[in-house]
């Protein structure tokens, strides 16, 4: 799917990070129709670089590796966002095999 259309409504809450300090704000409304570009497929590539496998972990270590690595993806659409906790399925051939969980340093430009 090249695009799709959404509609936001609701309220959000947010810390507006200013020199004298964390400034709260509540209940900003938001009522809002966008459309996304493509975000869902980040043109079919990624690209990754400076992998390593460096421990396992899970009860007796042997239900998921950790494999530290530095990834990029293409945003072809005009929003950005940053976060700390990003999980993906990791796919093998057609099938979903696990998942990759991204959680520390992840964040768009």
């Amino acid at each position: 799917m090249d695009e799709v259309s959404i509609q936001i409504r609701g309220t959000a809450d947010v810390t507006a990070r200013t020199e004298i300090g964390d400034v709260p704000i509540s209940g900003i409304p938001i009522d809002v129709t966008s459309s996304l570009k493509g975000i869902g497929a980040f043109k079919h590539e990624a690209e990754l670089s400076n992998v390593s496998v460096t421990g396992s972990g899970g009860q007796d270590g042997n239900e998921y590796i950790v494999s530290p690595l530095t990834t990029t993806l293409e945003n072809p659409s005009n929003i950005s966002l940053s976060t700390v906790d990003v999980s993906l399925g990791v796919m093998f051939e057609g099938t979903q095999i696990g998942r990759a969980v991204i959680n520390v340093g992840f964040a768009s430009t």
